[in-house]
Order: C-alpha cells, then sequence, then structure tokens
C-alpha cells in the first residue's frame, strides 16, 4: 500500500472515532442549582443536561455548560433545587375508592 493510502485510511479512522466521542448538545441546561439524583447516596450536583426526554448528563456547573451549543437553552436556577424524574406520586384512598365503586360493573 502507498504511503499517501495508508496516510488517508489513518486520517478516516481518526475522524471516526473523534466524531463518536462528542457527545451531541442538550436541548437545556438547568445550572447554579441543587440537582438531587435520588441515587443511593442521595448525591447533589449543580447543573443537569436534558436532551429530548432524557437525562444527558449531571455534574458540576463546568463539566455540564462545557456541553452547551448554539440552541441550548440554559436557566439559571439562581439556587433553587431540582428533583429528576419526580412524579406527583400522593393519591387520595377515599376519593379513589367512591370512583371505583361508581364505575364498577354489576
Amino acid at each position: 500500500m502507498r504511503p499517501i493510502s495508508i496516510a488517508i485510511v489513518c486520517a478516516v479512522v481518526c475522524v471516526g472515532r473523534l466524531s463518536q466521542g462528542q457527545e451531541a448538545a442538550p436541548d437545556l441546561i438547568l445550572h447554579h442549582g441543587k440537582i438531587v439524583t435520588v441515587d443511593d447516596r442521595f448525591s447533589i450536583y449543580e447543573a443537569i443536561a436534558v436532551r429530548g426526554e432524557r437525562i444527558q448528563r449531571v455534574g458540576t456547573e463546568a463539566a455540564v455548560l462545557a456541553l452547551k451549543g448554539p440552541r441550548t437553552e440554559v436557566v439559571d436556577l439562581a439556587g433553587r433545587m431540582v428533583i429528576p424524574g419526580l412524579i406527583d406520586s400522593h393519591c387520595h384512598p377515599l376519593d379513589a375508592s367512591l370512583v371505583v365503586r361508581d364505575h364498577a360493573s354489576p
């Protein structure tokens, strides 16, 4: 194989590997806050990046803001707390039982 051919193949392989390692920019970054991850240790981070409907990364402000792209919306939380994935999990058993009873088939 010619030296020029070898150089072209190496360049293509290197560019391919570099592009695979790059993350797509997040749609939303929330920073300067308290991001409670609710993992085993209830870790608290400074920032969170979201892409689509998924959390892309949590971490320090510097690490997460480094992901920012030209279209990324950035929100300063001003110290407020975010608990990703928390949903309204409370219920009203008495009310629920009345609704179920009213709609039960005979």
